[in-house]
């Protein structure tokens, strides 16, 4: 992983201004700070140089995260077409679309890309747990919940999987088993605000199930 800053990058393209690494790291700085114009530019002069399907996947996430949805698909699009012979590189490709997909509310072809990413990686948990967001959203309920568990069950240490999982629980009033899954949440990385919170909300509606609202 390239940790250099912005300003370390910048000066590497001024002494090297075809070096598409850089305007690719340089890329992921300005999209982590939501500078998503300029993150744009440098993955198209990384294309420029060097066309690669991670560069149209991370470029399709710069153009989505502004709102340029038919851009953010036709980049997407393409890092399917060049990755016709890697698998994993595929997998990705089918798993960004289907994320974006997803944000459209398009939940049959998000299911359909996550089944293409999971055919060509069966052990990458993201792609469970997303498309189990998905079959939640078209009201397949127990198929969703046989994604969250396959996704816990690929890995355990993954603290999403069992918010997710926990999210879905509480949705369906299952609060202790929400509660359980937000507290392995916890306990795998105490740093995430919402968890807390959700875990609140659960344990205040077990409370009104168990003894009823106040009179």
């Amino acid at each position: 992983m390239d940790n250099r800053t912005i300003e370390e990058l910048t000066e590497a393209l001024r002494l090297n201004p075809n070096d598409s690494e850089a305007y690719i790291s340089r890329g992921h700085r300005y999209s982590d700070y939501k500078n998503y114009d300029k993150a744009i530019a440098d993955y198209s002069r990384a294309i420029e140089l060097e066309p690669h399907s991670s560069i149209y996947i991370a470029r399709g996430d710069a153009y989505l995260d502004s709102d340029e949805r038919d851009r953010a698909f036709t980049d997407y699009n393409k890092a399917i077409e060049i990755e016709r012979c890697d698998a994993d590189g595929l997998a990705q490709a089918y798993f960004h679309r289907g994320m974006a997909y997803f944000d459209e509310a398009e939940y049959d072809i998000s299911t359909s890309d996550f089944d293409m990413a999971i055919e060509l990686d069966p052990e990458f948990s993201p792609f469970y747990y997303f498309r189990g967001n998905s079959y939640r959203n078209r009201g397949e309920y127990t198929r969703a919940f046989t994604d969250y568990n396959k996704a816990v069950e690929i890995d355990p240490e993954d603290a999403l999987a069992y918010y997710i999982r926990g999210n879905a629980y509480f949705d369906e009033d299952e609060c202790d088993k929400a509660i359980a899954d937000y507290d392995k949440a916890i306990e795998l990385n105490s740093n995430e605000v919402d968890v807390y919170h959700n875990r609140a909300s659960a344990s205040a509606r077990l409370l009104r199930i168990l003894i009823g609202p106040p009179s």
